[in-house]
Protein backbone atom coordinates (compact mmCIF):
# COMPACT_ATOMS: atom_id res chain seq x y z
CA UNK A 1 0.00 0.00 0.00
CA UNK A 2 1.22 3.53 -0.83
CA UNK A 3 1.89 5.85 1.68
CA UNK A 4 0.79 8.86 1.33
CA UNK A 5 2.89 11.81 2.81
CA UNK A 6 2.14 15.73 2.64
CA UNK A 7 5.20 18.22 2.49
CA UNK A 8 6.43 21.28 4.12
CA UNK A 9 7.03 24.71 2.58
CA UNK A 10 9.32 26.29 4.61
CA UNK A 11 11.76 23.59 6.32
CA UNK A 12 14.17 23.74 9.17
CA UNK A 13 17.80 24.58 8.74
CA UNK A 14 19.93 25.44 11.60
CA UNK A 15 22.73 28.44 11.44
CA UNK A 16 25.44 26.03 12.06
CA UNK A 17 24.96 23.85 8.95
CA UNK A 18 27.80 24.76 7.40
CA UNK A 19 29.66 23.75 10.47
CA UNK A 20 28.35 20.63 11.05
CA UNK A 21 31.52 18.26 10.81
CA UNK A 22 29.66 15.57 8.51
CA UNK A 23 29.00 18.50 6.40
CA UNK A 24 32.36 19.65 6.57
CA UNK A 25 33.90 16.39 6.10
CA UNK A 26 31.71 15.46 3.11
CA UNK A 27 32.59 19.20 1.35
CA UNK A 28 36.62 18.59 2.10
CA UNK A 29 36.14 14.80 0.22
CA UNK A 30 33.73 15.77 -2.71
CA UNK A 31 34.10 19.68 -2.77
CA UNK A 32 31.95 22.66 -2.31
CA UNK A 33 29.15 21.62 -4.60
CA UNK A 34 28.27 18.82 -2.35
CA UNK A 35 26.83 20.95 0.54
CA UNK A 36 24.38 22.51 -2.14
CA UNK A 37 23.36 19.10 -3.36
CA UNK A 38 22.55 18.75 0.44
CA UNK A 39 20.34 21.35 0.72
CA UNK A 40 19.09 20.23 -2.46
CA UNK A 41 18.32 16.55 -0.96
CA UNK A 42 16.97 18.44 2.09
CA UNK A 43 14.25 19.92 0.42
CA UNK A 44 13.31 17.12 -1.89
CA UNK A 45 12.58 15.02 1.36
CA UNK A 46 10.60 17.91 3.25
CA UNK A 47 8.81 18.50 -0.06
CA UNK A 48 7.45 15.46 -0.04
CA UNK A 49 7.03 14.50 4.12
CA UNK A 50 9.86 13.14 6.33
CA UNK A 51 11.78 11.01 3.67
CA UNK A 52 11.93 10.29 -0.07
CA UNK A 53 12.94 7.30 -1.47
CA UNK A 54 16.41 6.81 -3.21
CA UNK A 55 17.57 4.73 -5.95
CA UNK A 56 18.86 4.51 -9.60
CA UNK A 57 15.53 6.40 -11.11
CA UNK A 58 15.15 8.89 -8.53
CA UNK A 59 19.30 9.84 -8.66
CA UNK A 60 19.04 10.21 -12.36
CA UNK A 61 15.78 12.01 -12.48
CA UNK A 62 17.19 14.20 -9.10
CA UNK A 63 20.26 14.88 -11.29
CA UNK A 64 18.36 16.45 -14.71
CA UNK A 65 17.71 19.76 -12.59
CA UNK A 66 21.47 20.22 -11.21
CA UNK A 67 24.04 22.52 -12.71
CA UNK A 68 26.73 21.28 -15.50
CA UNK A 69 29.18 19.00 -14.18
CA UNK A 70 26.98 17.03 -11.20
CA UNK A 71 26.79 13.89 -12.77
CA UNK A 72 24.20 10.72 -11.26
CA UNK A 73 27.45 9.54 -10.52
CA UNK A 74 28.67 12.23 -8.72
CA UNK A 75 25.59 12.76 -6.65
CA UNK A 76 25.32 9.13 -5.36
CA UNK A 77 28.61 9.92 -4.36
CA UNK A 78 27.36 12.69 -2.19
CA UNK A 79 24.60 10.20 -0.74
CA UNK A 80 26.89 7.39 0.18
CA UNK A 81 29.46 9.83 1.90
CA UNK A 82 26.31 11.00 3.82
CA UNK A 83 25.61 7.84 4.70
CA UNK A 84 28.30 6.82 5.71
CA UNK A 85 28.67 9.63 7.84
CA UNK A 86 25.23 9.32 9.61
CA UNK A 87 23.38 12.58 7.85
CA UNK A 88 21.32 10.04 6.81
CA UNK A 89 20.03 6.55 8.16
CA UNK A 90 21.69 3.90 6.61
CA UNK A 91 19.82 1.63 7.85
CA UNK A 92 16.84 2.70 6.54
CA UNK A 93 18.11 3.40 3.26
CA UNK A 94 19.61 0.07 2.78
CA UNK A 95 15.77 -1.59 4.29
CA UNK A 96 13.54 0.28 2.77
CA UNK A 97 15.95 2.94 -0.11
CA UNK A 98 14.93 5.70 1.62
CA UNK A 99 16.90 8.94 3.06
CA UNK A 100 15.59 9.92 6.32
CA UNK A 101 17.08 10.75 9.78
CA UNK A 102 16.37 11.24 13.01
CA UNK A 103 16.18 15.49 12.54
CA UNK A 104 14.98 15.69 9.67
CA UNK A 105 11.98 13.66 11.09
CA UNK A 106 11.61 15.62 14.03
CA UNK A 107 11.48 18.79 12.49
CA UNK A 108 8.92 17.54 10.55
CA UNK A 109 6.52 16.02 13.03
CA UNK A 110 7.11 19.85 14.76
CA UNK A 111 6.55 21.50 12.11
CA UNK A 112 3.20 19.36 11.03
CA UNK A 113 2.01 19.89 14.85
CA UNK A 114 -0.82 21.42 13.42
CA UNK A 115 -2.46 19.17 10.95
CA UNK A 116 -5.47 17.26 11.45
CA UNK A 117 -3.97 13.98 9.78
CA UNK A 118 -0.75 13.11 9.66
CA UNK A 119 -0.13 9.16 7.96
CA UNK A 120 3.13 7.76 8.62
CA UNK A 121 4.68 4.02 8.64
CA UNK A 122 6.15 2.05 12.06
CA UNK A 123 9.16 0.73 9.86
CA UNK A 124 10.47 3.67 8.68
CA UNK A 125 10.29 5.49 12.15
CA UNK A 126 13.68 7.05 14.14
CA UNK A 127 12.25 8.87 16.91
CA UNK A 128 9.49 8.54 19.73
CA UNK A 129 6.42 10.05 18.47
CA UNK A 130 3.94 9.84 21.48
CA UNK A 131 3.84 13.08 22.22
CA UNK A 132 2.14 14.17 18.45
CA UNK A 133 -1.60 13.50 18.43
CA UNK A 134 -1.82 13.96 14.76
CA UNK A 135 0.07 11.10 13.61
CA UNK A 136 -1.72 7.82 12.32
CA UNK A 137 1.23 4.98 12.83
CA UNK A 138 -0.17 2.18 10.04
CA UNK A 139 -3.56 3.49 10.10
CA UNK A 140 -3.71 3.56 13.61
CA UNK A 141 -3.89 7.24 15.94
CA UNK A 142 -1.25 7.91 18.55
CA UNK A 143 -3.18 10.33 20.59
CA UNK A 144 -6.32 11.62 20.96
CA UNK A 145 -6.24 15.02 19.57
CA UNK A 146 -7.83 17.69 21.87
CA UNK A 147 -8.43 20.29 18.41
CA UNK A 148 -8.95 19.98 14.60
CA UNK A 149 -6.76 22.20 13.14
CA UNK A 150 -5.71 23.21 9.66
CA UNK A 151 -2.23 23.94 9.05
CA UNK A 152 -2.35 26.14 5.95
CA UNK A 153 -5.12 28.42 7.33
CA UNK A 154 -4.09 28.37 11.00
CA UNK A 155 -8.53 28.19 11.44
CA UNK A 156 -9.46 25.77 14.67
CA UNK A 157 -12.68 24.02 12.62
CA UNK A 158 -15.33 23.48 14.95
CA UNK A 159 -16.87 19.39 14.80
CA UNK A 160 -20.40 20.67 15.31
CA UNK A 161 -22.31 24.15 15.90
CA UNK A 162 -23.49 23.01 19.62
CA UNK A 163 -19.13 22.99 20.17
CA UNK A 164 -19.20 26.71 18.95
CA UNK A 165 -21.80 28.09 20.79
CA UNK A 166 -20.08 26.69 24.45
CA UNK A 167 -17.06 27.92 22.83
CA UNK A 168 -18.31 31.43 22.26
CA UNK A 169 -20.01 31.71 25.69
CA UNK A 170 -16.64 30.41 27.21
CA UNK A 171 -14.99 32.86 26.15
CA UNK A 172 -17.65 35.42 27.03
CA UNK A 173 -17.13 34.67 30.38
CA UNK A 174 -13.50 34.92 30.24
CA UNK A 175 -13.95 38.02 28.77
CA UNK A 176 -16.15 39.07 31.54
CA UNK A 177 -13.27 38.28 34.34
CA UNK A 178 -10.46 39.13 31.96
CA UNK A 179 -9.97 42.32 33.81
CA UNK A 180 -9.38 40.58 37.27
CA UNK A 181 -6.92 37.89 35.96
CA UNK A 182 -3.04 38.01 35.79
CA UNK A 183 -0.72 39.28 33.56
CA UNK A 184 -0.21 35.52 32.35
CA UNK A 185 -4.21 35.30 31.78
CA UNK A 186 -4.46 37.67 30.12
CA UNK A 187 -2.40 37.08 27.79
CA UNK A 188 -3.67 33.43 27.38
CA UNK A 189 -6.86 35.00 27.06
CA UNK A 190 -6.02 37.67 24.17
CA UNK A 191 -4.34 34.75 22.38
CA UNK A 192 -7.59 32.52 22.62
CA UNK A 193 -9.64 34.76 21.45
CA UNK A 194 -7.14 35.82 18.37
CA UNK A 195 -6.76 32.90 17.05
CA UNK A 196 -10.67 31.80 17.64
CA UNK A 197 -11.84 34.92 15.23
CA UNK A 198 -9.91 34.04 12.59
CA UNK A 199 -11.84 34.07 9.36
CA UNK A 200 -12.36 31.02 7.31
CA UNK A 201 -12.18 31.86 4.58
CA UNK A 202 -10.09 30.05 2.78
CA UNK A 203 -6.77 32.09 2.73
CA UNK A 204 -3.45 31.29 3.55
CA UNK A 205 -2.25 32.08 6.79
CA UNK A 206 0.41 32.05 9.69
CA UNK A 207 -0.76 33.31 12.29
CA UNK A 208 0.98 31.70 14.92
CA UNK A 209 4.51 32.80 12.67
CA UNK A 210 3.36 36.46 12.91
CA UNK A 211 2.75 36.34 16.93
CA UNK A 212 6.29 34.94 17.23
CA UNK A 213 7.95 37.43 15.69
CA UNK A 214 6.21 40.21 16.89
CA UNK A 215 7.61 38.41 20.20
CA UNK A 216 10.95 38.16 19.30
CA UNK A 217 10.22 42.68 18.83
CA UNK A 218 9.64 42.48 22.21
CA UNK A 219 6.07 43.40 21.17
CA UNK A 220 3.60 43.78 24.23
CA UNK A 221 0.27 41.46 24.05
CA UNK A 222 -1.93 44.40 23.79
CA UNK A 223 -0.43 45.39 20.83
CA UNK A 224 0.76 42.35 19.03
CA UNK A 225 -2.79 41.19 19.09
CA UNK A 226 -4.02 44.73 17.60
CA UNK A 227 -1.25 44.05 14.88
CA UNK A 228 -2.23 40.81 14.42
CA UNK A 229 -5.79 41.62 13.56
CA UNK A 230 -4.85 44.59 11.69
CA UNK A 231 -2.82 42.14 9.48
CA UNK A 232 -5.34 39.80 8.27
CA UNK A 233 -4.17 37.99 10.84
CA UNK A 234 -0.89 36.85 9.33
CA UNK A 235 -2.26 36.39 5.75
CA UNK A 236 0.29 35.12 3.29
CA UNK A 237 1.22 38.19 1.30
CA UNK A 238 0.08 41.08 3.66
CA UNK A 239 2.91 43.93 3.77
CA UNK A 240 3.72 43.07 7.21
CA UNK A 241 5.75 40.10 6.33
CA UNK A 242 8.02 42.64 4.30
CA UNK A 243 7.68 45.50 7.34
CA UNK A 244 9.17 42.03 9.30
CA UNK A 245 12.30 41.38 6.65
CA UNK A 246 13.22 44.88 6.58
CA UNK A 247 13.52 45.14 10.02
CA UNK A 248 15.54 41.64 9.89
CA UNK A 249 17.88 43.47 7.82
CA UNK A 250 18.22 46.56 9.50
CA UNK A 251 21.58 45.51 11.46
CA UNK A 252 19.87 46.95 14.94
CA UNK A 253 19.10 50.26 13.39
CA UNK A 254 15.31 49.98 14.21
CA UNK A 255 15.02 51.32 18.45
CA UNK A 256 11.31 51.70 18.51
CA UNK A 257 9.76 48.36 17.25
CA UNK A 258 6.36 48.97 17.41
CA UNK A 259 6.37 52.77 15.77
CA UNK A 260 7.91 51.45 13.81
CA UNK A 261 5.71 48.76 12.21
CA UNK A 262 2.40 50.95 12.74
CA UNK A 263 4.49 53.64 10.93
CA UNK A 264 4.53 51.43 7.86
CA UNK A 265 1.56 49.95 8.43
CA UNK A 266 -0.75 53.07 8.02
CA UNK A 267 1.48 54.08 5.08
Amino acid sequence: MALQTTGLEFFYLSVDFFENDKILLVEQELGSRATLLVLRLLARIYHKGYFCRWGKDECLLFTRRLPEGCTADYVQQVVDALLERGFFSKVQYEKFGILTSESIQGHYFEAAQRRKRVEVRADYLLIEISKYKNLYVDGSNVGISTENVDMKTGNVNMKSQSKAEESKAEQKNEKDSSSFCSPEKKRIFAEKETFSSIPVDGKRRNTSGLVEALQQWGIGDDNLYKIVGYCDYGVIGHPIWKILADMRMSGGRIHQPLAFIWSRLRV
